[in-house]
């Protein structure tokens, strides 16, 4: 295996469409702004098999990227739906990966020095190694204020067990049936709040 690495540059803001400005702005603060604002990221690749053209493929990869305002010029995050949070940038970066090189294992995208965020198909990512025993579900949940609401849960539970959420009109109600319904044999949920997204958890 190696890793190899590549520096961009791009700009992005925060903003929830679904939000009024002022909540926008209590929940994001200097992130929301008109204009937004710049990082220079730094992408690092880790790749199976150390012959792989890594310079090339990750001048490839970082192109759509750099010295873009990714709000407005990239096709993952111009219509709103995704908010270019470092987590969704590596997500984007790390399946544009995969269609890239199938000898691309894993990810890491750094916005400052201490803040990154992590993909890949061997390397355990951060919310895996804060939570050992839960995982990430792909379920997208029908709830705006829940812009990045991701369902984690126990290794039991499964997209299946999340199919009934859309029966309600808030959050809220959904939390309330399922501890209901099944916290006796899946266990209770709750929700946090991390670094301005939002999780289900399985405690």
């Amino acid at each position: 295996m190696k890793t190899a690495s590549i520096t961009f540059s791009t700009a992005h803001l925060y903003n929830q469409k679904a939000w009024s400005d002022e909540k926008n702005l209590r929940e994001f603060g200097d992130c929301f702004t008109p204009y937004g604002h710049g990082h220079n990221y730094r992408l690092m690749v880790t790749f199976k098999d150390h012959t792989a053209p890594a310079v090339e493929l990750l001048r490839t990869l970082a192109a759509p990227y750099d010295h873009k305002h990714l709000n407005f010029d990239h096709i993952a995050f111009a219509a709103g739906v995704h908010i270019p949070t470092t987590e969704n940038i590596a997500l984007d970066l790390f399946q544009n990966a995969l269609k890239l090189s199938p000898d691309i294992t894993g990810l890491r995208l750094y916005e400052l020095d201490n803040l990154w965020a992590e993909c890949g198909r061997s390397l355990p990512s951060l919310i895996d190694q804060a939570l050992p025993l839960q995982v990430r579900t792909a379920v997208r949940l029908p709830w705006p204020e829940l812009y990045q609401a991701d369902a984690i849960s126990r290794e039991a539970l499964s997209a299946d067990s999340f199919k009934h959420a859309s029966e309600f009109t808030h959050w809220s109600e959904f939390l309330t049936d399922w501890n209901t319904r099944f916290a006796p044999k899946l266990g209770p949920l709750a929700l946090e709040s991390r670094a301005g997204e939002y999780y289900f958890i399985a405690p």
